[in-house]
């Protein structure tokens, strides 16, 4: 895309773009990080790391305006960047532990303004002289999780080669988030996606089943966006036990996982349609790979449970449903 005063948005941006303009307040948006590095980090090797970021990828220098109606993005060539450094050495753990809350709590108080950026905050505690605690959050419309980690990565790196006076080494980035954008708008302009679109429409044709789990508390009207992780360790002996059933119907462990999730929804509220959202990464083409930037889409995987009689029947339909929904 040769360069100009603004570029039009991705499909995944525009999503996040009206929810934002509708709730410009919501948090939920916020892609937050909290990292223990050893040894600790120093400011001024750490604020020419994020200079150099910040030069490497467009994103982080990206803001997001209306014009006529509709959301334009423009690349900044430079952006203030307020790197905030806490020496807390001073204080007990449990008194480093309540002020960095604190201070995050206070810091992103302020949801971001897309119009104004930067659309990234960072702060570095440090709580000794061999440990520091690193906080990022991004904006999630300039970034995913494949992202996070790939910048992550990078700032370690360019960190560490800076530290030695060296030059970092990394991958050459040969294009831009905004070509992805206009390479999608062209694909659905030319009708190249047509088939894809023909089975979304097929597969989530109403009438549409609505999740009626058993609660113990009456249901809000309207979403919170409050919620929780459940985590489960397993021993090594369920894992391989696991990979053997995997093995045996020709399934991943994804495909596994998400259809004894399926089965426990079933038993929990007796219903045989069930939909379940899974991300997929959305990077499908190589050069897309060091871009940093929202690729990450988000599929609908409806699965009916009429004729599946066990749990083999089951992993089959649900192999069959990813497969397909990865395909489209």
């Amino acid at each position: 895309v040769a360069d100009k005063e603004s570029y039009q948005l991705s499909s995944a941006q525009k999503r996040i773009w009206f929810l934002n303009k509708y709730n410009a307040i919501n948090r939920v948006y916020d892609t937050p990080l909290h990292i223990y590095i050893e040894p600790s980090l120093k400011k001024d090797i750490l604020q020419d790391t994020i200079r150099f970021l910040v030069e490497r990828h467009e994103m982080l220098r990206t803001v997001f305006i209306e014009r006529n109606g509709e959301p334009r993005q423009i690349i900044l060539n430079s952006i203030a960047i307020d790197l905030i450094h806490d020496e807390i050495e001073h204080m007990s753990k449990k008194e480093q532990q309540e002020y960095i809350r604190t201070t995050i709590n206070q810091t992103d108080h302020a949801p971001f303004a897309l119009e104004n950026g930067p659309l990234f905050r960072i702060r570095i505690f440090n709580l000794n002289k061999k440990k520091s605690y690193l906080y990022i959050n991004l904006h999630h419309i300039i970034t995913d999780e494949w992202s996070v980690r790939n910048l992550l990565d990078e700032l370690m790196k360019v960190y560490s080669a800076f530290a030695k006076r060296r030059n970092p080494e990394l991958p050459t980035i040969s294009n831009r988030y905004v070509d992805y954008a206009e390479w999608e708008q062209e694909q659905l302009n030319l009708g190249r996606w047509d088939t894809e679109k023909s089975y979304w429409m097929a597969e989530l044709a109403a009438p549409l089943p609505i999740l009626n789990l058993p609660l113990d508390f009456s249901r809000n009207r309207q979403s919170t966006n409050k919620g929780t992780v459940f985590e489960m360790k397993l021993d090594n002996e369920m894992k391989e036990s696991l990979k053997q059933v995997c093995e045996q119907e020709n399934v991943s462990m994804y495909m596994l996982f998400l259809a004894a999730y399926i089965q426990l929804l079933h038993y929990l509220t007796d219903q045989k349609d069930i939909i379940v959202g899974t991300p997929v990464v959305g990077r499908n083409h190589q050069e897309f790979e060091q871009i940093q930037g929202f690729f990450v889409n988000t599929l609908a995987i409806r699965t009916q449970l009429n004729d599946v009689k066990n749990l083999t029947q089951l992993l089959q339909v649900v192999r069959e449903k990813c497969l397909n929904s990865f395909q489209n």
